[in-house]
């Protein structure tokens, strides 16, 4: 059974899973969860027809794919991209399909990262803080 960690200052309250716990620092950090934000999704492939196969699935489920060179231990990243707003259901549902289909193409799914919007001044902060969730 999953605990839940109360974050009293905020109101929110969020599971102990890695995906919980981002989500959690994202609150912390300020930052605005009640927009779509670009969040991206890391699959790592053997090969190049395997991260294509799953590059198929993922666009007909409504992701932006782009396929590249990892410099990790499987030498293919399939990145899904999509923008939403970070919600700890989807999350969780998104991490199984992301999982089960990395494992039915002998690949990994490696977690997920989404830019950080500030309530304060609606700007939305690039890369450099960015949230990657690695599992």
């Amino acid at each position: 059974m999953l605990k839940r960690r109360e974050h009293k200052r905020l109101g929110h309250s969020y599971d102990t899973t890695p995906d919980g716990a981002v989500l959690s620092l994202l609150h912390r950090i300020g930052s605005d969860m009640s927009k779509p934000l670009p969040t991206n999704f890391y699959l790592y492939f053997n090969s190049r027809s395997d991260a294509a196969s799953a590059a198929s699935e993922l666009t007909d489920a409504g992701f932006s794919v782009a396929l590249d060179h990892s410099a990790g231990d499987r030498p293919w990243l399939c990145l899904a991209s999509k923008k939403m707003i970070p919600e700890g259901r989807e999350l969780a549902s998104l991490r199984r399909k992301f999982s089960d289909l990395a494992k039915r193409l002998g690949g990994e799914y490696d977690g997920w990262e989404s830019e950080v919007s500030m309530k304060d001044d609606e700007k939305i902060l690039h890369s450099e803080f960015a949230i990657k969730h690695l599992t």
